[in-house]
């Protein structure tokens, strides 16, 4: 069956076992954070449930270190770190990433998770260091000029056959900022081929208007598991990039 093909709706989705656990435990978390009265950037939970949820369901125990790149002091890297994997969170607000830290001493995870701010340019971790790196609705605020060097970085540092988890804003309207993916070709054009990794999974497909009425939503699938949401609170996609030795699309220009 082809799965750009399957279009299952969000709260249906949301319904399967695995979903409702990732959400649980999302959710024991954010309790957790705000009983402890830590401060932390609290997202829509509509559309942050399913870039998490999503993202949760393919990191597993051999994810032992982590980048959440421009995280911004978000529930995610604390859940990850209670998770118990050892995360670092980068971001380019030096106020987030103090707060983030002195909330990781209150909560005594030091030794699992670090805050750090990024200049702009350069990554300071050795090659190969990360078995995974989320990039969670980050791509479209950085322009257009530095995406190519954001991705040289990040896959210097991250280790070969691992993946790198992304998530974006989607279209144009009145809720996306920056300079958001406007098109299928962009997809390609602008984050895989740009980055050098390789998407995991089928092509995608075209975007297409949700039939429901109301606020229109474009649904797109961009990841093998072929999920695509007509409720949403806005227009996003996400896809499963992997570090290959050499990427394929290099390999299919030489013949």
């Amino acid at each position: 069956m082809d799965f750009n093909k399957i279009v299952i709706k969000f709260n249906n989705d949301m319904k399967k076992k695995a979903y409702q656990r990732y959400c649980k435990e999302l959710k024991i978390t954010l309790d957790y954070l705000l009983e402890k009265r830590i401060v932390f950037r609290l997202d829509g939970w509509i559309s942050r449930s399913w870039e998490y949820c999503h993202l949760l369901g393919k990191i597993d125990n051999d994810c032992k270190i982590i980048l959440d790149f421009g995280g911004g002091n978000s529930l995610f890297s604390y859940h990850l770190a209670l998770l118990g994997h050892k995360v670092f969170m980068l971001d380019v607000d030096k106020q987030s990433v103090d707060i983030f830290n002195e909330n990781i001493k209150k909560l005594k995870l030091t030794k699992r998770a670090k805050g750090i701010k990024f200049d702009g340019l350069t990554l300071p971790f050795s090659d190969n260091y990360f078995d995974l790196i989320t990039f969670i609705s980050v791509i479209e605020h950085i322009p257009f000029k530095q995406r190519k060097k954001i991705f040289e970085e990040l896959r210097r540092v991250l280790k070969p056959n691992k993946n790198l988890l992304m998530t974006f804003d989607y279209g144009k309207g009145s809720r996306i900022y920056g300079d958001p993916i406007i098109s299928v070709r962009q997809i390609y054009r602008n984050i895989i081929m740009t980055s050098g990794l390789e998407l995991e999974g089928n092509n995608f497909s075209e975007p297409r208007f949700a039939k429901k009425k109301g606020l229109p939503v474009k649904v797109l699938v961009v990841d093998k598991t072929g999920m695509d949401w007509e409720v949403v609170q806005y227009s996003f996609g996400a896809c499963c990039l992997v570090k290959r030795l050499e990427p394929l699309h290099k390999n299919r220009q030489k013949r």
